[in-house]
């Protein structure tokens, strides 16, 4: 039997994902500074831990595998999540983490997900720290940096404004909460974004980037001088280590982090589920 903790006692499952720390999702939910929950197997000792931070898509996994009831645990929490999203057509995708080097978490996940559209795929996790030089890398002819606030959304039409409020709260479970957390910016061209890049998640000195060039205007060095502008933005305000986490397969997500001066940290591996109810 599986149950939920209360904030005050995640204190005892920071031992449990030690060696998942490179992932900010689980550390500031661990510190009170994103909203989720954590199941234990005992929550005066707990040996497993599933936790869910407020990217509803997300499973981060750690601890023993062999617990009995883990596996219908997992079960039930996917399915859980699954009612409260509205799935494609494909079903609802969920990613499920857990430690490097964890087989016995791979073949209990391998009989979880029977009968769902499953793979396992390698995820990259790469690492910029001070001190750092810094990449020459201007937005184009036409293009300013704005930084994400209220002001700029009110000044959005209303599809732009959608889609990066999207991004926002995909991580983030409120605009406000973002704001006061976290922060980003924009390359605005007229009055349309053409990207962003978003310091996700903080915790004390780190802090993660999520970035996004829109369709129409992709390579033309959009995507590498937003980030170069956030990378410099969070040195300034206290971070001495800024993480990128992206697929192995996304050639160029990880050309963008090495022109940046990213050094990648490991490869780690992840599973992706399109969860459909009727398997």
């Amino acid at each position: 039997m599986f149950t939920i903790l209360t904030p005050p006692a995640f204190e005892r499952v920071k031992p449990l994902f030690a060696d998942m720390a490179y992932h900010l999702a689980i550390m500031t939910v661990l510190a009170g500074k994103t909203p989720g929950q954590v199941f234990v197997d005992d929550p005066e000792a707990p040996q497993t831990a599933l936790l869910l931070p407020t990217n509803p898509h997300r499973i981060y996994l750690a601890g023993r595998a062999e617990h009995p009831d883990l596996q219908q645990t997992i079960q039930a929490i996917i399915a859980q999540q699954y009612h409260k999203l509205s799935p494609g057509a494909d079903g609802y995708g969920a990613l499920l983490y857990y430690p490097p080097g964890g087989e016995s978490w791979q073949a209990l996940l391998d009989t979880v997900l029977q009968g769902q559209k499953t793979f396992m795929g390698q995820r990259e996790f790469h690492r910029l720290k001070l001190p750092h030089t810094i990449v020459s890398s201007p937005l184009p002819e036409g293009f300013m940096l704005r930084r994400l606030d209220d002001k700029l959304l009110q000044e959005l039409e209303p599809t732009n404004r959608a889609h990066v409020l999207e991004e926002i709260c995909s991580e983030s479970p409120s605009l406000e909460h973002f704001l006061t957390y976290n922060f980003g910016l924009c390359a605005q061209h007229e009055h349309m974004l053409s990207g962003w890049c978003l310091a996700e998640y903080r915790d004390q000195e780190r802090c993660e980037l999520g970035i996004e060039t829109l369709e129409d205007y992709q390579r033309q060095g959009i995507a590498t001088a937003l980030a170069q502008a956030v990378i410099e933005q969070a040195f300034v305000e206290g971070a001495t280590e800024i993480g990128w986490h992206c697929w192995a397969r996304n050639t160029p997500s990880v050309a963008t982090a090495k022109k940046l001066g990213f050094e990648k940290a490991f490869d780690y591996p992840v599973y992706y589920c399109q969860y459909r109810q009727e398997a």
